[in-house]
């Protein structure tokens, strides 16, 4: 974990020198967000299961916007013919 907090420093270091001089405090603060950074990892799974929601979600769209477009259609040719 102390290399991921030095290579962090360095990095933002290199951005802004200055900062250097607050080098404890920023520490402290790099450590505390590092601890509050949930452990995630991007799976396998995950990646499957994010896609079939999207193709799903995806599809749904679709199938919904031609259902609309049905109905509007329907709905101008009975205005127009039976009116």
């Amino acid at each position: 974990m102390k290399d991921k907090v030095k290579k962090i420093l360095d990095d933002l270091y290199k951005l802004d020198p200055s900062l250097e001089q607050h080098d404890d405090k920023l520490q402290e603060y790099v450590l505390m967000l590092e601890k509050m950074k949930p452990d995630t990892e991007f799976t396998q799974e995950f990646e499957q299961r994010l896609k079939k929601q999207l193709l799903n979600k995806i599809q749904f769209q679709k199938s919904n916007t031609v259902e609309k477009k049905t109905k509007y259609t329907l709905y101008f040719i009975t205005k127009r013919f039976f009116s």
